[in-house]
Parts: C-alpha cells; sequence; structure tokens
C-alpha cells in the first residue's frame, strides 16, 4: 500500500482510526499523515483566494467522491460531528448534508450532535486581538497561517463582536448542541 487512501480503503468501518504513529508501526511507506492532508487543503483553499487554480484539482470529482464518503461514514456510524476552519455558511451546509445521509440511512439526525474548533480571542482593540491570535496559532500548529485563515477560524475583537461571529454558527444550522453562547 502506499497511498493514504489505499491504506484506509482496507480498514472496516467499524475499526476508523485516527492514529499518526500506526503506518510506522505497520511498515507502510508512502502514508501522508493528517497534517499533510491538513496543508495541501489549507494550500488548496488559499490558491482558491487568491484566485489561483487549485492545485490538487487535477483529478476532477476525486475530492469530492472523499467527502461524499467522509459525510456518509458520519451519517452512518457517528454519534455526531466536530469540523475547524469553516464559515457559518459552509458549516451549516456541511451539517444539512450530514443529516440528510443519516435519514437515508435510516438514522434520526435529531440525535446527532455537531461542534466546530473556533478560536477567540477577547479584546476592545480588534487588531491587537488578531496580533496576538496569529503568532499563537503560528506557533501551536508550526505553520504560517494566512490572514484570511487566521479570520475564519478566529474571532478577535470586543465581546459583543465575537458573540456575534459565534452565533453566526447557531443560526447556520438553527441549533449549537456543544454550547450556549450569550
Amino acid at each position: 500500500m502506499s497511498t493514504a487512501q489505499e491504506f484506509i480503503g482496507k480498514l472496516s468501518d467499524d475499526a476508523v482510526m485516527s492514529c499518526s504513529r500506526l503506518p510506522a508501526l505497520l511498515g507502510v511507506s508512502g502514508f501522508s499523515t493528517p497534517n499533510d492532508e491538513l496543508r495541501k487543503s489549507i494550500a488548496a483553499l488559499d490558491a482558491r483566494a487568491k484566485g489561483l487554480p487549485d492545485p490538487e484539482r487535477s483529478a476532477a470529482g476525486e475530492a469530492a467522491d472523499w467527502g461524499n464518503r467522509q459525510v456518509d461514514r458520519v451519517a452512518r456510524l457517528a454519534d455526531g460531528w466536530m469540523t475547524v476552519g469553516a464559515t457559518p455558511e459552509q458549516f451549516g451546509n456541511a451539517w444539512r448534508e450530514i443529516c440528510d445521509a443519516a435519514e437515508r440511512h435510516g438514522r434520526d439526525s435529531a440525535q446527532l450532535e455537531n461542534a466546530i474548533y473556533f478560536n477567540l480571542n477577547l479584546n476592545d482593540d480588534r487588531a491587537v486581538a488578531y496580533a496576538e491570535s496569529k503568532p499563537f496559532l503560528d506557533e501551536y500548529y508550526s505553520s504560517d497561517w494566512p490572514e484570511w485563515k487566521v479570520n475564519v477560524w478566529t474571532a478577535c475583537g470586543a465581546p459583543a463582536e465575537c458573540a456575534k461571529r459565534i452565533r453566526a454558527f447557531n443560526a447556520s444550522v438553527g441549533t449549537f448542541d456543544n454550547g450556549a453562547w450569550t
């Protein structure tokens, strides 16, 4: 096996694992770590934001197929779903896809929960809050996040402004199971 997709394809749906050391333990070569995949995704999003062609879209439909399989896996097997780096609209659209797929599998989608990893930096001066958040996120994730990405997954500024950003996620899905924001 030489690719992540081939390796993951061999795992049964009931035994899906998330362990970055597993390939080395099994002697699998050429396996991309989740961080490698994340970097590719960020590069593709950054290219789109700059109006450049997506470097990973040479195999049209492959990414869409991978996303459909992920939605289907969550809908069939999971108790809920958590994501990161999405706008409220993206979060809401993905959640509706998961709920619709769960219903098609005979599951009650109302029993599923959702969450988003989202950063918060409260400071009446938004620029100061951003200036604190960017270097922290860069160091924590060993990356150099573009400004647009930091702004997508971080609310910086006065409490009322940040609360409005967080409430947008609640509005995008109708309910937000993993938090009460006031």
